[in-house]
C-alpha cells in the first residue's frame, strides 16, 4: 500500500533505485532518507519543494549548511 511518505521517499529521493546491498547499508540508508524530509520541511525561509531544496542542497554547499543549521542562505 502506497502512502504519502513511501510516494515522497520514491519520487523525491528514488528510495526504489537504492543500490545498497552490503552489511547494515540498506537500514542506515532508509534512516537517513527518512529523516532527510523532515530536516528539509523546517527550512521555511524559502518556499520551494523538497525535490527543489534536496537538489539545491546538493549543489552548493553553502545552502546545505543553512539548511541544517536552520539559518537564511
Amino acid at each position: 500500500m502506497e502512502n504519502a511518505l513511501h510516494w515522497l521517499l520514491d519520487v523525491t529521493f528514488s528510495e526504489d533505485q537504492s543500490r545498497i546491498r552490503k552489511g547494515s547499508g540498506q537500514e542506515t540508508g532508509s534512516g537517513f532518507r527518512r529523516l532527510a524530509p523532515s530536516i528539509l520541511k523546517q527550512d521555511t525561509p524559502l518556499r520551494e519543494s523538497l525535490r527543489g531544496k534536496h537538489l539545491r542542497a546538493g549543489w552548493n554547499n553553502a545552502t546545505l549548511q543553512a539548511i541544517l543549521t536552520g539559518s537564511a542562505a
